[in-house]
């Protein structure tokens, strides 16, 4: 009797205790009260609606340039094509790291800047008049493939202008082929965004896989990977037990990986930062996310302004300067580094998003 007494006490002292458990349940550390609509709304018409408008811009000068070229091979048209291509290359870094949606579908960044690009497969393409330009693998397109062709072809303008001068030349086919399919999937990845991505991006909330939350908060920080990784650590040597690589490059026969770089580094802090609206960092303080008993808003903002003003220092083409002496551009890398912990680790765990991008199994840094 004794038993099915104390039986009786304890479901009865439980039948109290629950509703009061149920009462008082343990907070959801996910939940908060920032508001996500108004920061996914600030970066689409802010940040990522006006940068594809303006590389769809660019990028259709670039044709205009191309085509001006291909009807009139001169020095002249030359050089306004070689400054076309550069001013639509860093209107590239201010999109670069809108890896999702659109972009994402089509792998646009990988289409249109892996590099460096393989010369000796862009003279096979020429020389037999054969391409495919529907896989990105062969590094033989977009960008550095243009680097190439107007910039590389030959060690000297006049040389240049020869091999474009001669009869039924196949370099003028590539050229315009490779300049008409940066065209075509810009214009699609850009029209995608205005006229239907947009809204289903800005009502994506929450922390899931898949959410426009997570799709920025991965996209960033793998972006700010491949600058640190392929933009610096691999031709610096920092990747590769110290064998410098200068010909691997951004914008390596143009001469153009500085400003390209330094554009990258700051459309990073103002993907963070929301420009002048309300971006990630403001999550961060809306939750009083800290690290190391600061604000973890603060530390991320203050290292991106540390591996800014360390490039900004830079004023010769990173293979240049790698050629002489690495060490400026290992600098830049380590800064660059030293905040891929705020951004990769630290501010994912606070947000309750995963990383789910697959990192180069390459990368050993």
């Amino acid at each position: 009797m004794k038993k099915l007494l104390y039986v009786f006490i304890a479901t009865l002292l439980m039948s109290f205790l629950l509703p009061s458990c149920r009462d008082n349940p343990e907070p959801d550390p996910c939940e908060n009260g920032f508001n996500q609509e108004a920061m996914f709304s600030n970066l689409v018409n802010n940040l990522i609606l006006p940068g594809y408008q303006e590389l769809e811009a660019k990028v259709n000068t670039l044709a205009n340039k191309s085509d001006a070229f291909l009807n009139n091979v001169s020095q002249t048209e030359l050089d306004a094509l070689r400054e076309a291509w550069e001013s639509a290359y860093i209107s590239w870094q201010k999109v670069a790291q809108f890896s999702f949606g659109p972009a994402g579908n089509t792998s646009l960044r990988k289409h249109l800047n892996s590099f460096p690009t393989n010369r000796a497969i862009i003279e096979v393409n020429v020389d037999a008049n054969i391409w495919d330009f529907t896989t990105y693998a062969r590094f033989d397109k977009g960008f550095p493939a243009l680097d190439y062709i107007i910039n590389g072809l030959d060690s000297t303008d006049q040389a240049i202008l020869n091999k474009y001068n001669i009869e039924n030349n196949n370099y003028k086919t590539y050229l315009n082929e490779v300049v008409t399919d940066i065209q075509s999937r810009v214009q699609d990845v850009n029209a995608e965004w205005r006229f239907s991505y947009n809204q289903v991006f800005v009502t994506n909330t929450g922390t899931a896989e898949g959410t426009a939350l997570s799709q920025i908060v991965n996209a960033l920080s793998e972006n700010y990977e491949l600058i640190k990784r392929e933009k610096l650590g691999v031709p610096s040597g920092v990747t590769n037990l110290g064998f410098v690589y200068p010909n691997r490059t951004e914008g390596y026969y143009g001469k153009i990986s500085t400003p390209l770089l330094k554009q990258a580094l700051q459309s990073a802090k103002d993907f963070y930062m929301g420009l002048d609206g309300p971006g990630l960092d403001d999550f961060l303080i809306e939750i009083d996310a800290e690290k190391e008993e600061e604000l973890l808003a603060e530390v991320i903002e203050n290292r991106f302004d540390f591996a800014i003003n360390i490039a900004n220092e830079l004023e010769e083409p990173l293979s240049e300067i790698i050629s002489e002496n690495a060490q400026p551009v290992v600098r830049v890398y380590n800064e660059v580094a030293a905040n891929m912990v705020p951004l990769k680790t630290d501010m994912p765990s606070v947000l309750c998003v995963a990383i789910t991008y697959i990192d180069n199994p390459s990368d050993s840094d």
